[in-house]
């Protein structure tokens, strides 16, 4: 559970999820990331495919003024190939995000798309 925080001014990325089962991100607020690529607000990217995004849940987030998104979620397409390939789930609920230079959410691929579900 990562619950009630502030992060300001942080190099690379706010907060990085490799991988993860039962995660909880909620009540914080992500702001002015910058520095290096991709410099957002929270990042998904899992580098194998036998790492994991179960049950992870975004909850009353705000992002703001990050130099890429607020949200940046790649290469979980790497896990439809590993042995949690059915147990990718990401859900965000009530994301808001004022002023992060590419938008709130990245582009999104097929497979993303049919396993990050918005609330």
């Amino acid at each position: 559970l990562i619950e009630n925080v502030y992060l300001d001014n942080n190099r690379r990325q706010g907060i990085t999820v490799i991988s993860a089962k039962n995660l909880t991100i909620k009540n914080s607020i992500i702001t002015n990331t910058n520095g290096t690529n991709p410099y957002s607000g929270i990042n998904f990217e899992p580098n194998f495919n036998t790492e994991f995004m179960t049950n992870v849940v975004v909850q009353n987030v705000q992002t703001m003024n990050n130099e890429g998104y607020g949200i940046y979620i790649n290469g979980i397409d790497r896990l439809s190939t590993g042995p949690n390939a059915n147990d990718v789930s990401v859900t965000i609920i009530n994301h808001t995000d004022i002023g992060s230079l590419q938008g709130a959410i990245s582009n999104m691929t097929a497979y993303t798309r049919n396993h990050v579900f918005f609330k």
